[in-house]
């Protein structure tokens, strides 16, 4: 996972209540945009995140118009 440091991901519907790979990116200093449906749990997500940067975008990403966004 060092490799990854400094690098970008876009974890879409990266909001979920159980972890996933927000644990691992934060961890290895990679920067996560999470683009999920709920900004209530979205922005809660993005402050609970630790070792990393997280910016939160409320899309849903099934809607095209909403991604172009």
């Amino acid at each position: 996972m060092q490799q990854m440091k400094g690098k970008v991901a876009l974890v879409a519907g990266g909001v979920p209540v159980s972890g996933g790979q927000r644990p691992a990116f934060a961890r290895a200093g990679v920067r996560m945009v999470l683009a999920a449906r709920g900004a209530e749990r979205g922005t809660e997500v993005e402050r609970e995140i630790r070792g990393g940067t997280a910016t939160f975008i409320r899309a849903d990403v099934s809607s095209d118009a909403e991604v172009e966004g």
